[in-house]
């Protein structure tokens, strides 16, 4: 069994050991400088390295790096990791690393002038492929614990990685196997990780190793001791005002409960004589989670797709409840639309050009000659993820085009990637809010039985079913238990066409893991993560700036700016910082905020998010104190009707719009009577006359006139009565939603006359002429 498996992040994490000394500096200094060189990371070449090295029991010293030998160590190192036995990754990928690492020995050379030139030649490492399968069975069974790591698993099977190195290599084997075993035994049982604070704890151990061993937790009076200086550890230098200072208190009660329930209760460490500390702290207010500080010296919230400044007058509250939060959700909303579509479209692209294939034999010339894309295209459908993928890249850049690879072929065939998979994931969150990260990632479509269960229509309604009481849905987390944890969930129609596209997409992939007896097949989102490699349950992308920042991101940076440009007029760098705010959490407190905004009910807000409980702070957790102060009072209402008054306004021709031939020349013909700013008596909302307000907004109602509403509930009918919401216009979804905000106006006020052109209008309704408005361009 190979020792190293996929995840060789973990491995940085790792200190030193086997390059010692100065040779570890100079090692790490040439890293740092080759920087982003494409593809892997060369820290993580050296990792690999240092791993080898440590398990085969060589020392690297300085004197090593410049000896003739160094060669011939660099191609054991090869040869190991061309043997499945040290490392179990593609080959593909063990060659790119073995690349790296020659890299990093030749840039050794700055500081290193002597270090023999290395040399990649593959011919080389064969010979030490059966050196390393001897030198395997030799390992000390420590060093193999040490380098295999130490994983634990939860309820619903996610696996971390516990970073111990350190602490092992402080306070030694038994005690880190020892903290190992009761961290795996609670988690198997919890629908959660280990406290983030374990990580702190670990560290202070380690750097405070002759200050406390490993005895003190078997002494009832030292343990005490030790929580005590870690607390203080934890809290000195933090102020009062801190924002974050709420946060962690609850973090550390948390931490203290987990160390009682792992290891205290468990009789594995001492009870101390005194209960260890504990703050006692409330969970904070919403107000006081997800602050940051912009470079500018502003706090803000930054729950949301917008971020939200703390301290805001009135008026910019109004603004950004207006405009900005709404402005977001639709550019993220049109981003996925699009993506999704067009991840559709090259699926649909793939079959049309099988139908037309010449060859069927990918091994003759014929097959590259002529019609080459349609005879991969057929080939795959043929062999779906039996193809070899890698062999098909090389002969596609030999016969074809020499510059492709595996990514831009996949996209040529229409295959689908776990990437083309998160617009899927966003659409489905913002038809409905309460659908949570575990469950995008974790849902099964299929019972173990192989029967379609987890998505079903009955009674005319589509549904959702969660089989395992770990997965969230609808706010319902698996800790709280089998009733709650076990539902089914209707859903809207456009997100079950979301989903049956999703099944459409994914069921060659579905086939080819079901046939290798892989469990992943059960899932709902699986893909490659490129071309045709072998497919895999689908994660969430981390859209930050350190992301972008990676080496060998700048693919990503590039498309993924590339499919945002044209919903937005952002551009450079205010586009990216709204890109790295992209993430399930933040779309789905925007849309929560959306919804409050459009209904006015904290109570409607608190369904769409799926929580069960009513929360009268609800808003806090969202909004900072000087929204919320504002909503609170008569906020919703101004901003509704700021909402009416703001799109509204001299646009008395209304009802012309039956007779325009496409929702763009509507929706233009409609901004040309808009105001152009934020409506006058918007700019001192502090001073704000609502009787005026309410006069203004009869004013324009009864200036549209009852053709005009005609048109409006016409055009929201027709919408409504499209299934799949992503095929309607933004413009029409917009005007359909502001079509509902003028019904409920109307129905509200007391005017007799409004009502009357209200019932009219109603009475007139003819969705048959919108119905080819609504789609921006023909169906």
């Amino acid at each position: 069994m190979a020792i190293v498996k996929n995840k060789l992040r973990r491995l940085r994490f790792y200190p030193f050991r086997a390059i010692t000394g100065r040779a570890a500096e100079l090692m790490q200094a040439a890293v740092d400088r080759l920087g982003d060189v494409g593809g892997d990371y060369p820290a993580t070449a050296l990792s690999l390295f240092e791993c080898f090295c440590d398990l085969a029991g060589i020392q690297v010293t300085e004197k090593v790096l410049t000896s003739p030998s160094v060669q011939n160590l660099y191609d054991r190192f090869c040869g190991a990791m061309a043997s499945e036995k040290f490392c179990m990754l593609r080959l593909k990928r063990r060659h790119s690393l073995c690349v790296l690492l020659a890299k990093v020995f030749q840039e050794l050379k700055t500081d290193l002038p002597r270090i023999p030139i290395i040399t990649w030649n593959p011919k080389n490492f064969d010979r030490y492929v059966d050196w390393w399968d001897v030198q395997d069975s030799l390992i000390p069974i420590d060093k193999r614990l040490y380098w295999t790591g130490w994983p634990v698993e939860n309820r619903a099977g996610s696996t971390k990685d516990m970073h111990l190195a350190d602490l092992w290599n402080s306070h030694g084997q038994e005690f880190v196997e020892e903290i190992h075993r009761e961290v795996r035994i609670h988690m198997e049982g919890r629908a959660g990780f280990v406290h983030e604070n374990f990580k702190k704890m670990f560290k202070f151990l380690h750097s405070n190793q002759s200050s406390w061993p490993t005895e003190i937790f078997k002494d009832p009076i030292k343990i005490y001791d030790f929580f005590a200086a870690f607390m203080q550890h934890i809290f000195t230098n933090r102020k009062p005002t801190d924002p974050t200072l709420p946060n962690l208190m609850i973090k550390w009660d948390k931490h203290i409960n987990q160390i009682y329930s792992m290891f205290i209760h468990s009789r594995v460490w001492a009870t101390p004589f005194r209960e260890l500390p504990i703050i006692g702290a409330e969970r904070p207010s919403g107000n006081s989670t997800h602050v940051v500080v912009t470079p500018d010296g502003k706090e803000v919230r930054n729950k949301l797709l917008t971020p939200i400044p703390l301290h805001i007058t009135q008026t910019e509250a109004i603004k950004l409840l207006i405009l900005q939060i709404k402005e977001d959700l639709r550019i993220v909303r049109e981003w996925a639309t699009a993506q999704s579509l067009k991840t559709i479209k090259a699926f649909n692209r793939r079959k049309e050009l099988a139908s037309s294939a010449t060859s069927a034999h990918r091994h003759t010339y014929a097959f590259w000659e002529n019609n080459t894309l349609s005879n991969l295209a057929a080939h795959f459908e043929k062999v779906t993820y039996d193809i070899d993928w890698s062999a098909a890249v090389k002969d596609y850049k030999k016969y074809c085009d020499k510059n492709i690879g595996s990514a831009d072929l996949g996209e040529k065939l229409g295959i689908p990637t776990t990437h083309d998979l998160y617009p899927f994931q966003c659409l489905l969150i913002i038809e409905h809010p309460c659908i949570t990260n575990s469950f995008l990632t974790r849902f099964e479509l299929f019972d173990k039985n192989g029967k379609q269960t987890g998505f079903f229509d009955e009674g005319g309604k589509s549904y959702l079913a969660v089989h395992d009481d770990a997965k969230f849905i609808s706010g319902i987390k698996g800790r709280k238990g089998e009733r709650l944890g076990r539902q089914k969930f209707e859903i809207s129609s456009t997100a079950a066409a979301v989903i049956s596209d999703v099944i459409t997409i994914t069921n060659q992939a579905r086939h080819h893991l079901k046939s290798r007896n892989d469990e992943n097949w059960r899932k709902l989102f699986i893909a490659s993560p490129t071309g045709a490699t072998l497919p895999r349950g689908a994660t969430i992308p981390r859209w930050n700036k350190p992301t972008f920042e990676r080496p060998g991101r700048k693919r990503l940076v590039t498309r993924t700016i590339g499919q945002f440009s044209p919903f937005t007029a952002k551009r450079e760098n205010e586009l990216k910082q709204l890109i790295w705010r992209v993430c399930p959490d933040a779309i789905r407190a925007s849309k929560g905020v959306e919804v409050y905004i459009d209904t006015g009910s904290t109570n409607t807000m608190r369904e769409s998010l799926g929580h069960h409980i009513e929360d009268s702070k609800l808003l806090t957790s969202y909004l900072p104190e000087a929204f919320v102060r504002f909503i609170e009072g008569r906020g919703v209402k101004i901003v509704q009707k700021a909402l009416i008054c703001h799109s509204l306004r001299n646009s008395p021709f209304l009802v012309q719009g039956a007779n325009f031939e496409s929702m763009e020349l509507l929706d233009q013909f409609l901004k040309n009577y808009v105001l152009k700013d934020i409506p006058a008596f918007l700019t001192d909302p502090e001073g704000l006359n609502e009787t005026r307000l309410s006069s203004e907004i009869n004013e324009l109602l009864v200036l549209i006139g009852e053709g005009s509403l005609s048109a409006l509930l016409s055009l929201k009918v027709a919408v409504d009565l499209e299934k799949d919401q992503r095929l309607v216009s933004e413009a029409a979804l917009e005007w359909a939603m502001l079509t509902r905000l003028i019904e409920k106006e109307i129905e509200n006020s007391i005017d007799p006359l409004l009502k009357k052109h209200l019932a009219t209008a109603r009475k007139n309704v003819n969705p048959a002429r919108m119905v080819n408005l609504i789609y921006g361009k023909p169906k």
